[in-house]
Formats: structure tokens, C-alpha cells, sequence
């Protein structure tokens, strides 16, 4: 009687299991790459949509980087003008550049409304080259002024009209320092 009965539980057995944990598995494994390939399609239509045409403010290059060494950190970081002061450690020495930069900027900044019209709250980063004879060169906006062209063209102007830098040394010899400064304002 067992041998009447036990082909029929292997079939029942076998159906249940192709039926319910195959079929669901399969389920399963179906979803997830669904889910996948919606996701990657959308992935390439905002990919698109960020690489549109950007502005790049840049102004007076004139360092070619492949052949001159251009250090981000020195031993003595270059200085505005006003700090030259040698006694003083780096820290207040990086802190007097700052507050100098800052005041020589807010001093020739003629804007303090964007082209709309409107008071202007902003941050900008400015980063460019303070050369070995103290000038400044390969100045570039990493962060520009939203929605005021204007604004952006007279940073820029302002950081290539600066005064002579005390320029920054590494191993006693006077070297080209890439020099990265943050402005925030608010009118």
C-alpha cells in the first residue's frame, strides 16, 4: 500500500515545490533586475542631463603645469601683502593673509546686487597660482556666483589686479603655490 502511495506524494511534493519556491524564486531574480535596469536607465538620463555646457572661469593662465612644479602645501605658504612679518608662526601667518584678502576684496567688490536686482548672499571659491615673483596667475572660479556673469568676471579681475604676494618657499627656494580662498558675503 506504501508503494501505491508514495510515487503520488513525489509528484504532489515536486509540483508544490516547483510551483511555489522555483516560480517565486524566479519572481524574485525577474523584480530585482527590473529594478536594476529602471534604475540604470535613469541613471543615464540624469548622467545627460549634468553633463550640459558649464561656463569655466578661468583668467591669465600662464603656468603650464606639466612642466613647472606647482606645490599645494609649502614650508612658508605665500602671504599678502601687509604680513610680513617673519616672527610670527604659519597659522597667524595664514590668518593675516585671510583677513587681508578678505578686506581687499570686500574693499574693490563694486556689486552687491545680482543682475535681477537682488541683494546678494553668496559664496564663491577662488583658487589661483601665487608665481615666484609674487603675482598672481591661473586664476579660476571652482565655485562661481550663481546667475551673475558680472559678478563672476569682476572676482576674477580682482584676484589678477591684487598686490604683489610674498611668494612661498619650500627648502629655502621660492616656489609656485596653488592657493585656494573661500569668500562669503552677504549685502
Amino acid at each position: 500500500m506504501l508503494s501505491f502511495f508514495a510515487p503520488k506524494l513525489l509528484d504532489n511534493a515536486s509540483s508544490f515545490y516547483y510551483n511555489n519556491i522555483i516560480k517565486s524564486d524566479t519572481m524574485i531574480f525577474l523584480r530585482i533586475a527590473t529594478t536594476l535596469f529602471i534604475l540604470f536607465l535613469s541613471f543615464i538620463n540624469v548622467f545627460s542631463q549634468v553633463n550640459e555646457e558649464k561656463r569655466e572661469w578661468k583668467l591669465n593662465p600662464q603656468i603650464d603645469r606639466n612642466t613647472t612644479e606647482v606645490f599645494k602645501v609649502v614650508e612658508e605658504m605665500p602671504r599678502f601683502a601687509g604680513c610680513e612679518e617673519e616672527e610670527i608662526d604659519n597659522k597667524k601667518k595664514r590668518l593675516c593673509t585671510d583677513q587681508l584678502l578678505k578686506a581687499y576684496v570686500n574693499k574693490n567688490v563694486s556689486f552687491t546686487k545680482d543682475e535681477n536686482g537682488k541683494p546678494l548672499d553668496y559664496m564663491a571659491v577662488v583658487q589661483f597660482i601665487v608665481n615666484k615673483d609674487g603675482k598672481t596667475s591661473d586664476i579660476n572660479l571652482v565655485r562661481p556666483i550663481n546667475d551673475c556673469d558680472a559678478c563672476n568676471e569682476e572676482l576674477l579681475q580682482i584676484f589678477d589686479n591684487s598686490p604683489k604676494w610674498i611668494a612661498g618657499r619650500q627648502r629655502g627656494k621660492l616656489v609656485d603655490v596653488l592657493y585656494t580662498f573661500p569668500i562669503k558675503m552677504r549685502f
